[in-house]
């Protein structure tokens, strides 16, 4: 027996017998001697070796065995590799909880070795008869070898010892920032990835420098061998070879890597393979897949001296290698190969052109053995025998059986696991598909028959692949001809980029634009709706809403972050692969087939095994709902044929280019129908481009060629606005960046974050530069690390190095769904964060106006830094700026003659728009009455485009600069505006009252270098002939100038009340920030804090905090200090104590100070608790003042210390730790307790109460060494200068599971005595304490504290504890009632004496009113200057007398009742703040800082300026101005314009009008009606009026009428009327409006002549027909010799000749059109705007819904119509969807009904509608049902055995009888199917929901519907219910909503038993039972269940969320969210 079996027999025998010490081989008899055993190899069982004992031979066990003397009659299989995820995506489950730190890394390794045991046994099982180890990995098999060689980066801090598990997954994923903190590291980035070949799994790139070291640091390919090995399995260990992990790394520096780094690697390779071979290794893989490519020289040399060298080092060893290649043939290396010292070398059949003749004779004249990969391990088809076999036999042939080898191709884990549990598939397919594990069977059989015997299988493989191909699915004559049908125009878009560009700058987008790749995180939400869908939990409409709500989210956070192209999220999309393969044909999925594309990330790739096309819309309807919620662009985002083909398993009978073309034709139409609705932006995403490229480079231009077409076709076909965006990523782009190019994308993102922006480079190449624009990645998604704003904007500064400014965009690598919301916030938020810096110089240019060089786009015009919006351009106005907003531009039209241009340069560069023209307005005198000196200037700002042009008015001191008011009004960006008077602008220096001839012609703005500004600058025009002004323009580069407004948001200006009586400031509620003011204003009367306050110094801060960020800091110094103002918490606390301090106004506002929290304006309308408020704004400040002088400001006057301790009660060793606190909380009421504390010494004695900790909860002594009885406890060890006290009043109720208050009193002294509990431990002085070391948790907040309820539930009756007799708390406070301030300092300076430095006097109290559903927080603060007590209430502060103080213990008096728990309510303490008391303390205030009331002097003054303005704002009007023909128009107009300048600004509103000559038009008078022009407003003296001396009151209506330039305005006689005349045109088919006055007794035949000279229609011809309006009802008829006409009355007229007769009258159907039309608002389901269809009152329903079938695409049977108006919704029918309801009918929805919610979601399931009669008897309707059930859904029911019950707002309600009329008004009836009969005969009889509350269990059982009579009353209800269920006694309670699903939705749990004197009926009091109420009933003796500690954790929670639906309307419910300020710049 040859030795290497004999080896492997000893092997297995080992498995299965115990070890002995001989054995032998007796090689001739073929029997293997061992002790107790006999082996024998039997001839008829081939393989395999029978084991048995020698006295019992039946009990033989059969073991598999490589051949031994049958070697020549069968070859050998073996595998590549196996699929390490798992049946279940075992590892990527388990390894994604190590990483979450839910598991242990003890577990993770567990479950690794059952993976690799299963997979061995597997193998084994099937007969392989070498079998790989090694092959399994956690992340990657070239991580695996970086770890084995110990090539780490340097930056993953590996200090040279064995990589453990936690530096393997740094490389692979990063180390994030919240993970180095914990672990004392620096975050880092993860390894580069790259594809691996040209597959889909990619592989973590090496790294090397010219000074990289290796050594052997990873012991796993060693334990993973000899863990199979124990099993009894001798694996092949597989390896990557040298060359291929050197040549696949990158080079960190210029050197050559072979010549450097191999004379160092192999020794280590040596020293791996000896210790193998040590272990007991026979067969080593080494895998070299490099060899397939084209290789130089110097490389074929490398590989000769390696293994030469390898294979001598190991040759004594006998160990023999596998030289493994495999994804294409050896080409002109094959040579090499076969030459190699290797003892087997392997290749892949399946891919290439491999010469099997050739390979065979290089390896013939040698003994090496021939291992053929000729089953694909990369696809899933079934092998095709008589392929696979031929080149078999020909080796065994050649060679002979024993060298050679069967395997697949490569390894198997790019091939999903197994078909087993695919049974969705059809059989059909099913019948050609080959798995892993199904491949492992077919190495098996071709092993079998390539040495015969095996014609059967063979015969049975060709029919099934017969059937398959013969399939109409893969000949589909359509699809093939539109293919052929291809032409060259087809490939190609209309125009080149650079017209494309031009186009596609009306999308308006800034400099370096930021979007994302596509998709937002696939939360677990996501997928579980997904999931459910699949499994029918969730309809599909129900689902459709799912997705719109998370897009309406991922829309949301998108626009918060400021990006500026958005994308849908793909929310409803699994992968981008499969998605698309669901919609479309010739595609097929798995349900279990996933492959490992890298780490944790699987794929489920679809199969394309049919002929593909689209048969419908894939993605329209999520883009259009994205954009329907958003002005911005959001991006169509599709995946492109190239990806799709790539990312498939595709059928391989015909070409992969022919599949191509199939799936972009597709592409093609989803893109045309994604333009068609409104998409701007499409991207067709191409990650897998290069991926696709043949390994082989003489095959590269072939397929670039086929896949760019691919590409473009999908592409080509749209206008040049649209903006086609393409996505790659994983890949080297050097090499194909000329076939990039060629996809003609306008812009293409790439991954480059881990490259550092190295790929970059590529795309810069002098000969290749890439031409469009591109996106490269800032940052890395397959990372959870969250780089910081600085590294991307240090990777946009290298980017900017190599691509220009307008080409570049910033998105990040790749999609976001792998990523959790968390780290994607952060990830974006620092993303454009970056792209908002400021200073990337000229790079950063991007023409986005129409005009090419713009410099003001490189600096002004670009989004500042904080801002959420984005400047803009306005068109040609009075003021011009930048706008911090992008609006939506008219067309330009060209340059003109008489366009005041200043030069011939500019005007080439500036075209001006046609949207408006220059506007004269005026600077008129001062009205009488004004101050001397003073001018009212008005200008109008048409800017704010499109929105109405505003004026802006100013009462203005001559001198005044102008400029600068003017900017901050509109808010322009300072160095962005001019103002202008004429046609020439204002110098700098010019002020209000300046002559005109000072003014400077030029017209340039300030840029960003020494560049004029050359873009558009239209003129402010202020036409007064005697004043001119001018600005202080400054000379600011970036940022906004904030306006008045927005400055004095400090003070309260709206309310300007004197300060208070008190002589304290107050501060406004901003909607329920009660809590804060209340903490505020303590802290400002805490003198300590005050002081220390106001000596922090903001210019320290920022000078520190400037150098610190000098590089990040953009724009000039004010703007940056200002921002950082903003933003700094102490500052604004600062401004807020001097307001308070200074201020005269009667409150403050707080608005500048939540804002620096980072709160939005929804975050004031949130109530949270004050005592957390306190904890977080401490934390706040502890985090900004690090580094300052205040830095211990909180530690040192709030920390304390205390000491947690254990002490064992036998040894008194005593083991603790020291904590601090900021406060102490005090429970009212401990949990069991039904007494509440009587005093707040009381609580903190039971704050430090011992616990016994005995029985099964000893202590485990060091001392003792042994569990003992012990103490646990706390002692205060130092108590702080100022001192917290939290009343933990808010509790939790377990038999009402509600949160309730408590309002026991509770009793605190103004003087409190601490030094008691100091007693055992030493009194330090007041010192530093560091709060990181052994810091106790700050303590729980009201949600989740400590449960201090009963255990069994508090009663109603225990709420409130009464006032015990004796209590020392209320004695206490009736003697400090009576003691004089003087009385109290002299006691509190006896106690210090007497017992030491701890002690306290109370100075402020924080109150709570109300109850546990919410409240309002107030504070009673006293002042320690003057000795009293003041109340704080928000806005208003007034005295109190201490005895107000005392009143706010709590109550005395004992509540009962239903609410006395849930809503009890009072106004009691709830946080105490004492101070130390001091005898030396000084009171006086602190001194407000200089520069702080400079502060506070300017605001007021700007608040006197403020109320000024608000003055004249009075002085506006408003005025309707018609015009015929054009939409009404509003302006506002001051009451001091002149008419004239009234006439001029109306005629400005039209686009007619606004370049007319003043003489063409004129305003006239109008009735209110809209209907009656009267007199003109026209003559001088009427001109020159003021509005104001018009007295007009109310709006006013003005007609302004317009005249030809021949013709003369008609005089107005007033006995005259004016008729409206609409002439008909035959040959424009339209109406030409005018008037005409005549007299009001008018004849016909003088009408007819007046017409005539108006129309020069003879008036025999005319035919005149009159418009009439009877109240809403207009009609139209024709005017009689005897009808009269009336004043304002329209007159229609045509010519009749040719239309002699009414019938054929032309303009009768114009005239009906107009009368008819109308327009109708659709809204698509989820939208907010609504798309507006114009159509006829005359159309029908079923034309209206062919309409919008055609507006949104959609078949007219797909979408329901909902009439919406002031009522419910109701659906529109036409005639076709059903017969419509008629007079005295309704059309009635009937609903199947299940009580259990089993069989329904949501309880209910819709059947159809039926129009039924109404008040129609219930038996009449049943029948009637039964009948329609039958005929619609062919089912047959009993019409008796139905119950029909009211259903309305989801709810059951009324159970009809049989006898009873139908309700009127009902529209859904839901039925519930009865086993008999209806047994409710008497419509007052109840039928309700029964359900069994079980406490001890805390659970309820189903619901049961029973029927009880109208005169039961509870006593007989609980009776019935006792029978029914066999129960003793019972309690009951009504349950609020019908279903009852759980206990928590009770309101509050009043339990009945019917034993309290009760008799009314159910229907009335205490119950008040409707039908299909429910009715909870529990058994009185069961007990209630004991619950854990994290039972009522859960339950509060579960709570807490049932109140949030409850209660989801009120502002003033509760604490729903976490309380949370903001601290990062």
């Amino acid at each position: 027996m040859p030795f290497e079996y004999q080896h492997t027999l000893l092997a297995v025998m080992s498995h299965v017998v115990e070890p002995v010490e001989e054995c032998s081989f007796e090689t001739g008899a073929m029997q293997l001697i061992w002790p107790g055993l006999l082996v024998s190899v039997s001839s008829t069982n081939l393989g395999f070796i029978a084991i048995f004992p020698f006295q019992d031979e039946k009990t033989a066990s059969i073991l598999p065995l490589p051949n031994t003397e049958t070697r020549a009659m069968s070859i050998t299989s073996h595998t590549l590799g196996f699929p390490r995820i798992g049946p279940n995506r075992e590892l990527k489950l388990t390894t994604e909880k190590y990483w979450q730190g839910k598991i242990s890394q003890e577990e993770l390794l567990q479950l690794a070795a059952k993976l690799r045991q299963s997979n061995w046994e597997l193998q084994r099982s099937k007969g392989i008869d070498i079998i790989p180890s090694n092959d399994f990995s956690f992340y990657d098999q070239v991580l695996d070898t970086i770890a084995l060689f110990g090539a780490v980066p340097d930056r993953y801090g590996w200090k040279g010892e064995k990589v453990d598990l936690d530096t393997y997954f740094a490389m692979a994923r990063g180390i994030q920032e919240k993970e180095a903190g914990a672990e004392g590291k620096e975050k880092v980035f993860a390894l580069e990835m790259l594809k691996w070949f040209d597959t889909n799994y990619h592989y973590m790139v090496p790294e090397f420098h010219k000074t990289t070291t290796f050594k052997l640091s990873n012991d796993k390919i060693f334990e993973q061998f000899s863990e199979a090995k124990a099993l009894g399995i001798h694996t092949k260990p597989v390896l990557i070879g040298p060359l291929t992990f050197l040549l696949l790394g990158k080079a960190k520096e210029s050197f050559d890597k072979l010549s450097t780094l191999l004379p160092t690697l192999v020794p280590l390779y040596v020293q791996v393979l000896k210790k193998l071979a040590e272990l007991g290794a026979t067969w080593v893989q080494i895998d070299e897949p490099y060899l397939i490519y084209d290789l130089s020289d110097e490389q074929k040399k490398h590989y000769t001296e390696t293994y030469a060298t390898i294979s001598k080092a190991v040759e004594s060893t006998g160990l023999r290698l596998l030289l493994a290649t495999y994804f294409d043939d050896l080409g002109d290396n094959l040579s090499l190969a076969s030459s190699l010292p290797v003892h087997a070398i392997h290749v892949d059949l399946t891919r290439g052109e491999t010469n099997v003749d050739e390979l065979i004779s290089l390896v013939k004249p040698s003994t090496k053995i021939l291992s053929l990969g000729v089953v694909n391990g990369r696809n899933i088809w079934k092998v095709r025998f008589n392929r696979a076999v031929t080149p078999l036999k020909t080796a065994i042939r050649e060679l002979g059986a024993e060298r050679v080898w069967v395997a697949p191709s490569c390894s198997l884990i790019h091939s999903p696991i197994s078909l087993e549990g695919e049974n969705k598939l059809a059989a059909t397919l099913k019948s050609v598909l080959s798995f892993a594990t199904e491949k492992l069977d077919e190495v098996v059989a071709l092993k079998r028959a390539a040495v015969g015997g095996e014609e059967e299988m063979e015969k049975a493989n060709q029919s099934t692949w017969e059937a398959f191909l013969a399939l109409p699915d893969l000949n589909r004559k359509e699809v093939h001809d539109r293919v052929k049908g291809l032409t060259n125009k087809d490939y190609k878009r209309k125009s080149e980029f650079s017209t494309r560009r031009e186009a596609q700058k009306a999308l308006g987008l800034p400099a370096l634009p930021t979007t994302t790749i596509g998709s937002l995180p696939q939360t677990t939400e996501v997928r579980n709706a997904r999931l459910r869908l699949r499994k029918g939990e969730l309809t599909e409409e129900q689902y459709e809403q799912f997705i719109q709500e998370k897009i309406r989210e991922g829309i949301k956070i998108q626009e918060e972050l400021d990006i500026d192209v958005l994308v849908t999220g793909e929310f409803e999309r699994n992968d981008m692969v499969e998605y698309f393969g669901q919609h479309l044909s010739g595609f097929a999925f798995t349900e279990k087939a996933w492959v490992q594309s890298f780490g944790s990330r699987y794929v489920k790739p679809p199969i394309i095994f049919g002929d593909v096309s689209r048969p419908h819309a894939m993605t329209v309807k999520e883009n259009v709902f994205s954009q329907s919620l958003t002005s911005r662009p959001v991006k169509g985002m599709l995946t492109g044929p190239i990806t799709i083909l790539q990312w498939s398993f595709v059928r391989e009978d015909q070409t992969r280019e022919q599949t191509s073309m199939q799936i972009a034709l597709s592409i093609r139409d989803e893109v045309k129908d994604l333009v068609a609705n409104g998409s701007k932006i499409v991207q067709v995403d191409e990650p897998a481009f290069r991926e696709g490229l043949p390994l082989k480079r003489s095959r590269w231009a072939n397929y670039l060629d086929w896949a760019s077409r691919a590409f473009r076709l999908s592409t080509s076909g749209e206008e040049d606005v649209v903006q086609i965006h393409t996505h790659m990523c994983y890949a080297e782009f050097s090499d194909i960046i000329d076939a990039i190019s060629a996809l003609d994308a306008d812009v293409i993102s790439i991954e480059s974050s881990r490259s550092q922006m190295k790929l970059l480079g590529v795309f810069a190449q002098p000969d290749h530069a890439y031409p469009n624009e591109i996106g490269p990645g800032v940052f890395d998604i397959h990372s959870p690390k969250v780089p910081t704003s600085e590294e991307m904007t240090q990777l946009l500064r290298e980017a900017l190095k190599v691509i220009s400014g307008p080409q570049l965009w910033v998105n990040p690598d790749c999609g976001l769904k792998t990523r959790t919301w968390n780290e994607v916030r952060q990830q974006l938020g620092n993303m454009v964060s970056a792209a908002k810096k400021k200073d990337f110089g000229s790079a950063n240019q991007r023409c986005k106006w129409g005009w090419e060089s713009d410099p003001i786009t490189s600096q002004q015009h670009r989004r500042s830094e904080g801002s959420g919006r984005r400047e803009g351009q306005g068109s040609r106005i009075e003021v011009w700026g930048v706008l911090p907003t992008t609006p939506i531009f008219p067309r330009p039209r060209e340059s003109q003659e008489g366009d005041n241009l200043p030069d011939d340069k500019h005007r080439k560069k500036r075209p001006r728009y046609s949207s408006t023209e220059d506007i004269t307005m005026g600077v008129q005198p001062a009205s009488e009455g004004d101050n001397e000196g003073k001018v009212k200037v008005i200008i109008l700002d048409n800017c704010h485009y499109p929105k109405p042009p505003t004026q802006l008015k100013y009462h203005l001191n001559s001198g005044t600069r102008l400029l600068q008011l003017v900017a901050n009004d509109t808010k322009y960006i300072e160095g962005t505006y001019i103002l202008q008077l004429g046609n020439t602008s204002l110098k700098e220096d010019h002020q209000v009252g300046e002559p005109k001839n000072t003014l400077n012609p030029s017209v340039q703005m300030e840029s960003d270098g020494d560049h004029p500004v050359q873009g558009p600058q239209p003129p402010l025009l202020l036409d007064y002939p005697s004043t001119s002004f001018s600005s202080t323009s400054s000379s600011t580069k970036f940022g906004f100038r904030k306006g008045v407004s927005d400055a004095i948001s400090g003070v309260s200006y709206k309310e300007p009340e004197a300060k208070q009586s008190s002589g304290y400031v107050g501060l406004s509620n901003q909607g329920a920030t009660c809590y804060m003011n209340s903490l505020i204003q303590t802290l400002y009367m805490t003198p300590e804090f005050r002081a220390a306050l106001y000596k922090w110094s903001f210019d320290t801060y920022f000078d520190r905090w400037k150098a610190k960020n000098e590089e990040k800091a953009t724009g000039t110094i004010e703007e940056i200090r200002s921002t950082r103002e903003k933003k700094s918490i102490p500052r604004q606390l600062q401004l807020l104590f001097s307001r308070l301090q200074l201020s005269q106004q009667r409150a403050a506002k707080t608005k500048d100070l939540t804002a620096s929290f980072g709160w939005k304006d929804s975050d004031a309308f949130t109530q949270h608790d004050v005592q957390e408020l306190c904890r977080v704004l401490f934390d706040a400040l502890e985090q900004v003042l690090k580094g300052t002088e205040q830095e211990n400001l909180i530690n040192e006057l709030y920390q304390g210390t205390m000491k947690d301790y254990v002490r064992c009660l036998e040894c008194g060793n005593e083991s603790s730790r020291v904590d601090k606190y900021l406060d102490i909380p005090l429970v009212i009421r401990g949990f069991g307790e039904t007494k509440a504390v009587a005093s707040i010494e009381e609580a903190l004695d039971k704050f430090v109460t011992t616990e016994d900790l005995k029985g099964d909860n000893q202590y485990s002594c060091e001392k003792c060494n042994k569990k003992t009885d012990a103490e646990k406890g706390l002692k205060f060890t130092e108590f702080p200068p100022l001192l917290t006290l939290q009343l933990k009043r808010f509790d939790f109720d377990y038999n009402t599971f509600r949160r309730i208050k408590l309002n026991d009193r509770v009793t605190f002294p103004h003087i409190l005595d601490l030094n008691r509990f100091l007693k055992d431990e030493p009194q330090a002085e007041d010192q530093d304490v560091n709060r990181e070391e052994g810091a106790m948790d700050d303590g729980d907040d009201d949600a989740t504290q400590e449960m201090n309820s009963n255990k069994n539930g508090l009663s109603d009756g225990d709420t409130e504890a009464p006032v015990r007799e004796g209590d020392n708390g209320t004695v206490q406070a009736e003697k400090e009632r009576r003691e004089t301030s003087e009385e109290r300092r002299d006691r509190a300076r006896e106690l210090i004496e007497e017992n030491g430095k701890y002690v306290y006097e109370l100075y402020s109290v924080l109150i709570h009113r109300g109850s546990a559903l919410g409240g309002h927080y107030y504070a009673y603060i006293k002042s320690f200057s003057s000795e009293k007590w003041y109340e704080f209430n928000d806005s208003n502060v007034s005295e109190i007398e201490e005895e107000e103080v005392d009143r706010t213990f709590g109550d005395t008096e004992k509540k009962t009742g239903m609410f006395s728990s849930l809503y009890s309510s009072g106004a009691n303490a709830y946080m105490l703040m004492y101070r130390r008391f001091d005898p030396h303390h000084k009171h006086e205030q602190a001194e407000v800082p200089t520069e702080l009331k400079d502060r506070v002097e300017s605001e007021r003054k700007r608040v006197q300026e403020k109320e000024e303005e608000a003055e004249r704002e009075k002085t506006m009007t408003t005025v309707r101005v018609m015009k015929e023909g054009a939409d009404e128009v509003n302006i506002k107009v001051s009451r001091n314009d002149t008419i004239r300048q009234l006439t001029d600004l109306c005629a400005s509103q039209f686009s007619d009008t606004k370049d007319m000559d003043s003489s063409l038009y004129r305003l006239r008078n109008m009735n209110i009606d809209s209907t009656i022009v009267k007199g003109p407003l026209d003559d001088e003296d009427t001109l020159m009026k003021r509005v104001s001396d018009m007295h007009w009151y109310g709006t006013k209506v003005l007609f302004l009428e317009v005249r030809a330039e021949d013709t003369e305005f008609t005089d107005y006689n007033p006995d005259n009327m004016t008729l409206r005349l609409s002439i008909y045109n035959e040959e424009t088919q339209e109406f030409r409006m005018t008037s005409v006055s005549a007299p009001k007794s008018i004849k016909k035949s003088e009408l007819q002549e007046l017409i005539f000279r108006e129309t020069e229609i003879p008036p025999e011809e005319q035919r005149i027909l009159r418009e009439s309006k009877h109240y809403s009802l207009h009609y139209v008829d024709i005017l009689n010799t005897d009808t009269s006409v009336e004043d304002g009355q329209r007159l229609y007229v045509e010519s009749m000749k040719g239309h002699e007769s009414v019938e054929s009258s032309p303009s009768m159907a114009a005239i009906d059109a107009i009368r008819n039309k109308t327009e109708v608002k659709v809204f698509l389901f989820g939208a907010t705007e609504a798309q507006i269809l114009s159509a006829s009152k005359k159309d029908t329903v079923g034309k209206l819904r062919q309409m919008i079938s055609e507006k949104y695409k959609e078949p007219v049977d797909s979408f329901k119509m909902m009439r919406y108006g002031y009522a419910m919704a109701s659906e529109m029918r036409s005639d076709s969807e059903g017969r419509p309801t008629r007079e005295g009918e309704t059309n009635l929805l009937f609903q199947w009904f299940d009580p259990t919610g089993l069989k329904y979601k949501n309880y209910t399931q819709d059947i159809f509608k039926i129009p039924v009669k109404e008040l129609i008897e219930i038996s009449e309707l049943k029948r009637l049902f039964a009948q329609k059930l039958k005929e619609e859904k062919k089912e047959e029911v009993d019409a008796k055995h139905l119950r029909f019950r009211e259903f309305s707002y989801r709810s059951p309600g009324k159970v009809y009888t049989d006898e009873e009329q139908l309700t009127r008004y009902v529209q859904s009836i839901c039925i519930e199917l009865l086993d008999g009969p209806e047994e409710k005969k008497d419509p007052e009889d109840l039928v309700i929901f029964v359900r069994r509350w079980n406490p001890s269990q805390f659970t309820l059982d189903a619901p049961e519907s029973l029927l009880f009579h109208k005169d039961m009353d509870l006593p007989q209800l609980t009776e019935a219910l006792c029978r029914m269920f066999s129960i003793e006694s019972i309690s009951v309670v009504k349950c609020a909503s019908w279903n009852g699903n759980e206990l928590l939705e009770v309101p509050d749990m009043r339990w009945e038993d019917g034993k309290n004197g009760v008799s009314e009926v159910l229907s009335k009091s205490p119950l008040y039972l409707r039908d299909s109420d429910t009715v909870f009933f529990k058994d009185n003796s069961e007990p209630l269940k004991e619950l854990s500690a994290e039972e009522r954790k859960k339950l509060e929670q579960a709570a807490q969320l049932a109140r949030r639906r409850s209660y989801s309307r009120s502002n003033y419910y509760g604490k729903e969210e976490a309380l949370k300020i903001n601290t990062q710049d």
